[in-house]
């Protein structure tokens, strides 16, 4: 009888040991998706940076994900220009790119090609906030 007693008391210890170091492992695992998308949005702002003129803030309204198969990242994003007019739109990034090739045009008059030499607030999807 006490033999059985233990041996129940064992497995429980064992299902719940493997059960908090699932959680644990998820958990890390989770944290870090998150910082791997906040290192994507960082460069696609860069990216967005050299792409359009006279950029103040870029905000990440929506972080779609990555493509698997063709390995870019799918972004809808507010920017605001020097002039505090504002522009939502969606963006294809493609990891290592300097400048945007994939961007939905909504407006010419805020999406001005060229290169943005001050610096740009950057609001992530996460809600952290960074001046590049």
């Amino acid at each position: 009888m006490k033999k059985k007693k233990w041996w129940l008391i064992e497995v429980a210890v064992i299902i719940l040991s493997l059960g908090i170091g699932g959680k644990f492992y998820m958990d890390k695992r989770e944290e870090e998706k998150k910082k791997e998308q906040i290192k994507v949005e960082r460069m696609a702002s860069l990216a967005l940076k050299n792409t359009f003129e006279n950029v103040e803030k870029i905000e990440f309204d929506e972080n779609q994900g990555k493509n698997s198969m063709t390995g870019s990242y799918r972004f809808i994003l507010t920017i605001t220009n020097m002039q505090k007019e504002t522009c939502s739109f969606d963006i294809i990034y493609v990891a290592g790119e300097k400048k945007l090739e994939n961007y939905g045009v909504e407006d010419r008059n805020v999406q001005k090609k060229g290169s943005t030499l001050e610096s740009v607030n950057v609001i992530y999807s996460n809600g952290e906030e960074d001046v590049l």
